[in-house]
């Protein structure tokens, strides 16, 4: 045979063998799974199809609790979505085994009491990540579940705004000091609305606290934002009753040095934890020519040397109200670099009846007002400088409304106790139109007789304003509110101290009162309003 017959031979043998290779592989290749496109997502939680023991069980005595889903499922933060009301002394170990839930008690239980397990949004699906939100475990070790329950809000005693995320306790033991020294027999969370509902819970009398528990130990510690109820909670079957907590941030008992800061030229600032009334510095070092000065909306005080470099260390101390409170060192050198003295200065619109604020970074000790040069549309005019304390200075010019200004500030203007002195600044200002402006006449009525109040008007996103001070019904004028929304408060100030106080539960003292104007103020150009708020006494 011929080799061109041979090879005829050889593929008649093989072709048989190829295509069956070819049919399997386009077999294999219809046969691949494939993740089907489009239809709709699956937003159907984990649902449980067993619980062992079940649910509502009564005479409870297991040490695991094992809750099966009808589909895989994951944890998420678990330890911290998982609410157990009454908290136990040691938390569970929680375990996934396949599709089943697997809760290991540890520690002993409470006698004839209903526990709650809330799983919050601690279990999800793996497809959708969808959470079993409305996952409860709930059991007694006695013969019969409580069923009585607790609702009501928690607002921030200031602002009015919910509080999310406080534990709202309850006790069944009546003294003050209680919440500080033992865990609550019952508590729940406040949600996104600062609501609140503590389910399954006993028949009695209780005394309810929340509290933001930054530490997570169930106890009150002293610079916890707190808030109580006054009157004893009862809970009954013929009712659910419904509290409203008001919580604030307790002043510290203890003033102490927050944060300070110093330098080589015999600088010192010093920041304080709180408000305080006569804060003093000094030297130990006798004959040294110092000063001082204390920013109270800034908690902070400021220490300088006024005499030249010493070249050493000096010791201050540092009290208040005549106690010592720190001692810090402070170095003092008799050469210090030079610096350009920084000057934070407004640029842009302005008002036409406040003056022009600068502030300093240092203390001043010269001001050259002949290097402070100030046009009007191009005319030259004669500034005043005023020095409100070593790190605040104004400029008066007579500002009118809706004209151009132009404020220079030349080298040497301005000189701090280091000797440095200010660069070249330039402002461009424009005073605002008339019409800018609206007016206001605002009425309240109904006051107490014998209560001093403060009235703020805030401007949206705005600082806290300087209050008014009120003793009884009145008319305050406003002729010239700029443009915007404004949030408007009385504070019944019982102390008379003219600030809003926080609560002290040591002391039993509630937060001052504030109420809030029912609406929010719209304020718009060339508009007058007249407006009267009943108030009728504060609750």
């Amino acid at each position: 045979m011929d080799q061109t017959g041979k090879n005829i031979l050889n593929l008649k043998r093989i072709l048989p063998t190829y295509l069956l290779l070819i049919t399997c592989l386009a077999m294999a290749t219809c046969a691949t799974v494939r993740t089907p496109s489009g239809g709709p997502a699956d937003t159907v939680p984990p649902q449980p199809i067993a619980i062992v023991p079940p649910n509502y069980s009564t005479n409870f005595n297991s040490r695991t609790i094992v809750i099966e889903f009808d589909e895989w499922v994951q944890l998420n933060d678990i330890y911290n979505q998982l609410i157990i009301s009454p908290p136990l002394d040691e938390i569970p170990e929680v375990q996934l085994k396949k599709k089943a839930l697997f809760v290991t008690i540890k520690g002993d239980l409470r006698e004839n009491t209903t526990y709650s397990f809330s799983f919050g949004d601690g279990v999800r699906d793996y497809r959708e990540n969808n959470p079993a939100s409305d996952l409860r475990y709930v059991f007694s070790t006695g013969d019969e579940l409580d069923s009585l329950a607790l609702a009501g809000k928690v607002i921030d005693s200031y602002t009015n705004e919910p509080i999310v995320g406080a534990k709202v306790m309850l006790y069944s033991k009546m003294a003050d000091s209680i919440p500080m020294v033992e865990k609550p027999l019952y508590f729940g969370l406040t949600q996104a609305d600062g609501t609140f509902e503590i389910p399954y819970l006993s028949e009695g009398k209780f005394r309810a606290l929340a509290l933001l528990d930054n530490n997570s130990n169930y106890l009150l510690d002293s610079d916890e934002p707190v808030a109580w109820f006054d009157e004893i909670v009862s809970t009954s079957p013929d009712t659910t009753q419904q509290i409203f907590l008001r919580m604030s941030t307790p002043e510290p008992d203890m003033l102490f040095i927050e944060d300070y800061s110093s330098d080589s030229s015999g600088f010192l600032k010093v920041k304080f934890n709180r408000k305080t009334d006569m804060p003093d510095a000094q030297s130990l070092q006798e004959g040294i020519n110092q000063d001082l000065f204390y920013h109270p909306r800034r908690d902070t005080l400021y220490y300088w040397i006024k005499d030249k470099g010493l070249d050493r260390s000096e010791e201050i101390i540092i009290r208040d109200n005549g106690a010592e409170i720190d001692t810090l060192s402070l170095l003092h050198w008799r050469e210090v670099g030079k610096q350009t003295l920084r000057i934070a200065m407004p640029m842009g619109q302005m008002r036409h009846d406040k003056p022009v604020e600068l502030q300093f970074y240092r203390p001043i000790t010269w001001i050259d007002e002949t290097k402070i040069r100030m046009t009007r549309d191009s005319v030259a005019l004669t500034p005043e400088v005023d020095q409100q304390d070593p790190f605040t200075a104004v400029i008066r010019g007579r500002f009118s409304p809706d004209r151009s200004y132009k404020i220079e500030i030349l080298p040497g203007a301005f000189i701090s106790r280091e000797g440095w002195t200010n660069d070249t600044i330039v402002s461009q200002l424009r005073t605002f139109p008339l019409d800018h402006y609206g007016s206001l006449n605002f009425s309240l009525v109904g006051l107490e007789d014998g209560v001093d109040y403060l009235f703020e008007m805030q401007k949206e996103n705005g600082p806290i304003p300087t209050p008014f001070f009120l003793t009884r019904d009145t008319t305050l004028r406003f002729p010239r509110l700029e443009p915007g929304k404004y949030v408007l408060r009385l504070i019944e100030d019982r102390n008379g101290n003219k600030r809003w106080n926080p609560g002290d539960y040591s002391l039993g003292f509630q937060p001052e009162n504030v109420i809030y104007f029912p609406e929010q103020l719209q304020m718009r150009s060339n508009w007058e309003q007249d407006l009267q708020w009943e108030v009728n006494g504060l609750k």
